[in-house]
């Protein structure tokens, strides 16, 4: 990810992922996902596999939402670049 918009989406049924989780761990799952939405990687080996579990099923969905928004934006550039709405002659 790592790039120039400022949100990214979790999911309802992910909460199932965070509660199978202890609030310590909780709290370095969504600390690495922020990281990687941040910076498009993460800058430490997670040790725990339940965390490890948790943020790949997370990444997944971070990035197949990350390639969606960057083609609506792409689409979004070039419907721009072809003008306003054509001036009405009466």
């Amino acid at each position: 990810m790592g790039n120039d918009h400022k949100s990214f989406l979790l999911y309802l049924d992910q909460k199932f992922l965070f509660d199978k989780l202890s609030p310590p761990q909780a709290g370095v799952l969504i600390k690495t996902i922020f990281e990687y939405c941040n910076n498009g990687r993460i800058s430490h080996k997670i040790s725990d596999p339940l965390i490890d579990i948790a943020f790949e099923s997370i990444r997944i969905s971070l990035d197949r939402n990350n390639l969606s928004w960057e083609k609506s934006r792409e689409a979004r550039r070039n419907n721009g670049k072809k003008g306003g709405r054509p001036k009405l002659k009466l």
